[in-house]
């Protein structure tokens, strides 16, 4: 029999995106009735919850095994989003795939996924390439590795299946098992980097990694973008929540001095470049994102007392 695959899928402001997300799944060659939808609205004011029930009532009609729409009252962002979605998967769905509300699934996605889970059984997690919508040519997000001292990422774009450290979450897989073993501390990380935790505690689990070149997703994202400016202090203050909560020892120390010593001026540089200049609250958010990450404090940012 085929496995149980829920498709989990956070939205916050995206009708338009949401929908094209969804009807990318409703057209997956994958027995639709081994097949169940979960989406959350995050507290979206665009008239998503509309477009939900629409869509809800296609997946019906398309003998999907089921389809659910959940709503938050209060925006709650995309970490726990993902974290109560997996919460709400069948019991017996045995795979659980993640996937960001703006992507697009080629038409095998979920059947190579399921393949390959079946016949790598020491794979935890795997996920497709993704290219960018705009240049379906061009690859956004390929087989990323954390060095082991430094805990400084690399990226690489292999034509043929590797194991790596952690696999961007844009369509990401993971067994039920693997998923269910992530504590639930790490909502506390807001947004980004989750996913990059969840591949290292499945590692050290002793579960594998995999990018799968093979299959293919689109992200809407533009290529080369700066990171959203809102976003600064969680990219770089969870960097070293990363360290803390899978590095230890020597290890740890010498990641987390790695990343004070040459992590902060090169963020420092970066806020320089791109607003050509000093700004100096965005300066003060960098130096606080270190501090705070090297102090190992999470959650929202507007929440955590003290600078």
């Amino acid at each position: 029999m085929p496995e149980l695959v829920s498709v989990l899928i956070n939205t916050h402001e995206r009708a338009e995106a949401v929908v094209r997300c969804l009807s990318s799944v409703l057209e997956q060659d994958y027995p639709h009735q081994f097949m169940e939808v979960l989406v959350l609205d995050d507290a979206s004011m665009d008239g998503t919850s509309a477009v939900l029930e629409a869509q809800g009532r296609q997946f019906i009609g398309s003998a999907f095994r089921g389809f659910r729409s959940f709503r938050n009252s209060v925006s709650r962002n995309i970490i726990y989003g993902r974290h109560f979605l997996r919460g709400q998967a069948s019991a017996d769905s045995g795979l659980l795939v993640f996937i960001d509300d703006d992507a697009l699934l080629a038409k095998d996605v979920i059947s190579g996924l399921v393949s390959f889970f079946e016949e790598t059984q020491s794979a935890g997690i795997a996920a497709p390439a993704v290219y960018y919508l705009s240049e379906p040519m061009k690859k956004a997000h390929g087989a990323s590795f954390m060095h082991p001292w430094t805990g400084r990422y690399s990226e690489v774009f292999p034509e043929v299946s590797l194991e790596c450290d952690w696999v961007n979450s844009t369509c990401l897989a993971a067994r039920r098992e693997t998923i269910l073993a992530q504590d639930d501390s790490v909502v506390g990380f807001f947004t980004s980097h989750e996913e990059a935790d969840l591949c290292l505690h499945a590692k050290k689990d002793g579960w594998k990694v995999f990018y799968l070149p093979g299959l293919r997703v689109l992200h809407d994202i533009k290529p080369g973008c700066a990171p959203k400016r809102e976003r600064l202090y969680y990219l770089y203050r969870n960097k070293f929540l990363i360290i803390r909560r899978n590095f230890s020892g020597l290890r740890r120390l010498t990641a987390l001095s790695v990343g004070l010593i040459l992590g902060l001026p090169r963020y420092l540089a970066e806020s320089l470049m791109f607003n050509r200049g000093l700004n100096l609250p965005e300066l003060r958010i960098v130096v606080r994102a270190v501090l705070d990450g090297l102090r190992g404090r999470s959650g929202r940012l507007e929440d955590i007392q003290g600078f």
